[in-house]
């Protein structure tokens, strides 16, 4: 766990940065602007690109990391759907 912060709070962290730059950022880009390390910004990377929230795309040696449109979209319907059963 990188500087105390929950897997959920690392994956919320990564999301809502590529929300921010839907041109795409390189993993040492995200890395930097969380303050973790590279390979641990790469690991969780990694788990959301394979639960299929991120996607990735190979520029030369560097790999340009975007948050996946249709991720978003589900994740507000949901929490559209779970504000109105609140009330």
């Amino acid at each position: 766990m990188a500087l105390g912060f929950a897997m959920t709070d690392l994956e919320e962290g990564i999301r809502k940065i590529l929300k921010e730059h839907p041109e795409g950022l390189t993993i040492s880009s995200l890395a930097k602007a969380m303050g973790l390390h590279r390979h641990t910004a790469a690991k969780y990377v990694k788990g959301l690109a394979e639960k299929g929230e991120i996607k990735q795309r190979k520029i030369g040696m560097a790999k340009l990391c975007y948050l996946k449109k249709e991720s978003v979209e589900l994740k507000l319907k949901f929490l559209d759907r779970s504000s109105q059963n609140f009330f």
